[in-house]
């Protein structure tokens, strides 16, 4: 493996830094630098007498502008002094590579420095003194060491060399990881993407400062296929984890769900300070965040994507809600995450009805925002369905969905404008859901039939070329077009488009392509012509 990036390990004296990153930096044909040792060379004289002659303070200055020095090299692992992290001017270095934080245990800090007189910080005082200084010492740097990208024990009777080969595998998943932003100010949050990352979430739960308590919502299903991993990295992060385990379905977002979830919260003590993952597909990600909106006026929550549906749509941009007998997604909030961790991997083990209903909003994203990627997809849709493509394809695809709703969101958060977009196909697609009490269609497959539908629509309106809306419609059919509602009123469909949650001033509005690529949002659409369309995708 052959990083870009490097690698700045920290940690408290005696945390092993030294010895781990010299064999860290072997392994990954890396250069290794000690920020102490280019200090005590430049000020020709040991850190112990900068300390005693020129004071903290010119150390730290000397310690950054060595700091400084060594991020110009290329392929290091550098080494830090343990109180570097304290200062706000050395962060701005760090974060260009990727920071790794040893963890050591105060007692076992103290067996290693014992014997070492040249650590001015301890220097003059006995073991209790000491270990009562290191206590007191990390409970201060604690906060700045668990900003760091990776976090790995290195603890009494660790083997360097393990520990060295566990922080390689730990950094080569981190390289390989993507980032998008949503951009909100205040509420801005990260999207990471990667592939086999799920075991690590417990890092980057960890680095966002969340509380010790947290409660993993999830359904039947996932729980058996994901949790454990989840689990397990939230506990080895010093995590207090309580299981909620919904039944999987449409179905379960109710009023009475979220009842039942906040009843198991309250019984597990969760406080303000706890926060929620959602870890499962849309149903899962509106309960879990729609609970969070409200529980105690609000906690955090963090969202765990596992289905195509949710990575490329649902997780992104904090609309959290659920449904009423009288329409969709009727209940809900504007309530962001504080990040979303997406591992591609797990769409694998996805049934194929799944994927093609997730690929919905997929190709939505391309029609609404971005030719190019439907080109990509009218290329490479059968090797997504079937989940051969390979892992960079999957994450390339998921990837730029994110991008797509990231920049939409960061724009217009509460659908004030352009985001309304990204409701295209929605319109009668919800009505579609809603008509069929949720249990006929799943929701990417409503929202083919409502795409297909606003193209005839935009079509005859003399918006969208004949042969675009057949490229659309073509891609739609590839992925899977589900069964024509024969049977259901037209009348009906259109009685609940009245009740949607996007009916403004009494008038439905629609999303309607001007080409692939593009698209608008108006209520001047007639009702004849919503009523034909209608028609047209009853009769197939």
């Amino acid at each position: 493996m052959t990083l870009d990036k490097n690698i700045y390990l920290m940690g408290f004296m005696g945390s092993g830094k030294s010895r781990v990153g010299k064999i860290l930096a072997r392994k990954l044909g890396m250069r290794f630098i000690d920020t102490d040792e280019m200090v005590e060379e430049k000020a020709g004289k040991s850190i112990s007498d900068i300390f005693t002659q020129d004071g903290e303070e010119a150390f730290r200055r000397l310690e950054h502008q060595c700091i400084v020095e060594a991020s110009r090299s290329r392929y290091a692992v550098i080494s830090l002094g343990g109180g570097a992290v304290t200062r706000p001017e050395n962060w701005e270095v760090i974060r260009q590579g990727i920071s790794l934080y040893l963890f050591a245990s105060p007692e076992t800090i103290l067996e290693r420095v014992r014997a070492n007189d040249d650590r001015p910080l301890l220097s003059g005082l006995s073991d209790e003194g000491k270990l009562e200084r290191i206590r007191s010492m990390l409970a201060y740097r604690e906060k700045f060491y668990n900003m760091a990208d990776i976090v790995i024990r290195n603890e009494k009777g660790d083997s360097p060399q393990r520990t060295a080969e566990l922080a390689a595998e730990k950094v080569a998943m981190r390289a390989s990881l993507k980032i998008v932003g949503v951009n909100l100010g205040q509420r801005s949050y990260p999207i990471y993407i990667g592939s086999g990352i799920l075991s690590g979430f417990g890092d980057y739960y960890r680095r966002h400062g969340l509380g010790r308590k947290v409660a993993v919502v999830t359904d039947t299903t996932v729980s058996r296929l994901h949790l454990e991993p989840v689990e397990k990295s939230l506990n080895e992060s010093g995590y207090n984890v309580t299981r909620v385990v919904i039944p999987d379905g449409e179905g379960q977002k109710s009023l009475k769900t979220c009842e039942e979830v906040c009843g198991v919260l309250i019984k597990a003590g969760l406080e303000r300070s706890s926060s929620i993952v959602a870890l499962g597909g849309g149903v899962v990600g509106d309960i879990a965040g729609f609970v969070a909106a409200t529980f105690l006026r609000g906690v955090s929550y963090v969202q765990v994507p596992t289905s195509i549906l949710a990575q490329a749509d649902s997780s992104i941009g904090g609309k959290v809600a659920v449904n009423h007998p009288l329409g969709k997604n009727m209940i809900g909030a504007f309530y962001q995450p504080r990040f979303v961790f997406i591992d591609v991997d797990v769409l694998r083990t996805l049934p194929k009805h799944q994927i093609t209903a997730g690929l919905a909003e997929v190709v939505k994203h391309a029609l609404i925002r971005d030719e190019a990627f439907f080109r990509l997809l009218e290329e490479d849709i059968e090797a997504i369905i079937d989940l051969k493509a390979p892992t960079e394809l999957l994450e390339r695809v998921i990837e730029r969905n994110c991008q797509i709703k990231a920049e939409v969101v960061s724009r217009d958060e509460t659908e004030q404008g352009l985001r309304a977009i990204l409701n295209y196909g929605h319109t009668i697609g919800h009505a579609l859901e809603a008509v069929t009490n949720y249990c006929r269609y799943r929701h990417g497959e409503a929202v083919i039939l409502g795409m297909i539908a606003a193209g005839r629509i935009a079509c005859r309106k003399g918006m969208l070329g004949e042969d675009q809306l057949k490229q659309q419609n073509d891609l739609l059919q590839r992925i899977g077009r589900p069964k024509t509602p024969v049977d259901i009123s037209t009348d009906s469909i259109l009685k609940r488009m009245e009740s949607d949650k996007k009916v403004r001033d009494g008038r439905v509005r629609f999303v309607l392509l001007e080409k692939i690529g593009k698209a608008v949002v108006t209520d001047e659409v007639e009702e004849p012509l919503v009523r034909a369309a209608i028609e047209e995708i009853k009769r197939g």
